[in-house]
């Protein structure tokens, strides 16, 4: 199963980003990772968030590999033409 991995450090850092996500959006993506890293399983994050599986194993991936910066928004220019 995947999880988020978060030290006890990241952990802090986690909490405090939450204390001030103004954006509805990464907030949510905060808090799946949040629940994540307390074992909550992607199917029932999924389903908490009306989100797809794969995208929430898309945000868990993300931060895995990129922590916080790698949860951000990745710019884009859109669908195609």
């Amino acid at each position: 199963m995947l999880f988020a991995e978060v030290s006890a450090q990241a952990q802090e850092e986690l909490l405090e980003e939450l204390k001030q996500a103004s954006d509805s959006k990464w907030y949510r993506r905060l808090k799946i990772i949040h629940l994540s890293s307390q074992r909550t399983p992607v199917p029932k994050l999924a389903k908490l968030f009306d989100l797809s599986a794969a995208t929430v194993r898309v945000y868990l991936t993300r931060y895995n590999t990129g922590g916080l910066t790698g949860l951000k928004r990745q710019s884009s220019d859109g669908g195609p033409p």
